[in-house]
């Protein structure tokens, strides 16, 4: 919405006709952008095209320059948002500096090519409107390497179970011990701060179940079982179990000011399947004349790395597993396979959604297709029964969870059913 102050007629009408070009051009990039053939708006690593205006302020009558400033604001606001397109606003907002030294202050290393669409010279202000074609998966790479590129995917919610052992302790501390107050260790709040910042959820529990009090949970050591059992309670997707402890190191200054060193080790532990997916193990110093301020802040560097760590590997195994099931399995049969399979492939390619058709294997009376898809199956089988066939007709006879088994029809039979014993939901 834009809200005129005291604006003059000619001020006026140079806005409505800005606004005017800026609604036809999105829609027409709008359009574009989310046509089903469009394959670079469609996958994350291809080429995005967005329509943005900049302004430069016009200096000593100098248009040349302030023309300049005004391509390279739009330059800048075409990344930033393709930016906040990838990452959560939270992200941005935690992580701006971060992003304002990788990102924003070289916007060209993301700029494929730029059109510019219309300008003019408004009063002190230079205003173009360009059309900016932003190379994603440059984004991504910088998003990654700075640890970020966690994307729009929702992050799983994170329970630390980590044991520590700091200077002059004679046993190690940890919150799930009973009758101690909860309190987080050094290592565990260095970790969770770093992870948040990656876009995890951190599980702060305010309790210890009583219920669960047993001689295999109440210990620094617990068993995975044991573990994944409190995890389960709290209702997160994965455990960070692990310990740290601090050591006095070799070097020191006049014999009062000495250096420690802090070392962390955790596991990441997928609670729904008790599989591990991520592993550290890190160290770092600490100098403080205090033992114990040294070994603190020596476990919490330390920490901040393994967490950095460790929020890197998850991602990367989400993306894996995110990558390895966006493909259904689809097993076709019946007769004239050859002449229907044709037919049954071109209806697919008319699903927005589907993304790639590979024909994986081919034997008599059977054929099996490898279709890119990124939601469920079932979406699919609905999407495919509304499919008018020439000559044949369809049958869902199976779903599964990344899997679909179609019976082809010949005319005449009934079509576009599913099979009784699995219903459509």
């Amino acid at each position: 919405m834009i809200i005129f102050n005291n604006a003059t007629k000619s001020e006026a009408a140079f806005s409505t006709c800005l606004m005017t070009i800026l609604l036809i051009v999105g829609i027409s990039v709008g359009w574009h952008l989310t046509s089903p053939t469009d394959l670079h708006a469609r996958e994350p690593g291809g080429v995005k095209t967005i329509v943005v205006m900049g302004t430069g302020k016009i200096q000593k009558d100098n248009t040349a320059a302030a023309r300049e400033l005004a391509i390279n604001d739009s330059l800048v606001s075409a990344v930033s948002l393709t930016v906040t397109d990838i990452m959560p606003i939270e992200m941005i907002n935690a992580n701006f500096s971060r992003l304002n030294e990788a990102i924003y202050s070289q916007v060209g290393q993301f700029i494929q090519e730029y059109r510019v669409l219309s300008e003019t010279k408004y009063a002190t202000d230079y205003r173009v409107l360009v059309e900016v074609d932003i190379a994603v998966d440059r984004i991504h790479a910088y998003l990654a390497n700075i640890g970020l590129d966690a994307g729009k995917m929702e992050l799983p919610k994170l329970l630390f179970l980590m044991a520590e052992r700091n200077i002059d302790d004679e046993r190690a501390q940890y919150w799930w011990q009973t009758g101690m107050p909860i309190t987080k260790t050094a290592a565990e709040q260095s970790m969770s701060e770093k992870m948040q910042k990656q876009g995890f959820v951190v599980l702060t529990p305010d309790h210890f179940p009583s219920s669960m009090d047993n001689a295999g949970l109440n210990t620094p050591e617990p068993s995975n079982a044991a573990a994944l059992s409190l995890a389960k309670y709290f209702a997160a997707d994965i455990l960070i179990l692990g310990s740290a402890f601090a050591e006095p190191a070799a070097n020191s200054m006049e014999g009062t000011i000495r250096t420690y060193r802090g070392t962390v080790s955790a596991r990441a532990i997928w609670v729904q399947t008790g599989e591990e997916v991520a592993v550290t193990y890190r160290s770092d110093a600490g100098v403080s004349p205090d033992p114990q301020i040294g070994g603190r802040e020596a476990i919490a560097s330390a920490g901040a790395t393994a967490g950095e760590d460790l929020g890197l590997q998850i991602i990367a195994a989400l993306k894996t597993h995110k990558k390895e099931s966006s493909f259904i399995t689809i097993v076709v049969k019946g007769a004239k396979l050859l002449t229907h399979l044709v037919k049954l492939r071109k209806a697919l390619t008319e699903i927005n959604d589907v993304q790639s058709i590979l024909v994986s294997e081919m034997k008599a009376g059977e054929a099996t297709l490898k279709v890119g898809y990124q939601k469920e199956p079932r979406q699919l089988a609905q999407t495919l029964l509304l499919k008018p066939f020439d000559g044949f007709g369809i049958n869902i006879a199976a779903i599964g969870d990344d899997s679909m088994t179609i019976e082809l029809i010949p005319a005449g039979r009934m079509s576009g059913t599913v099979s009784k014993d699995r219903p459509m939901e």
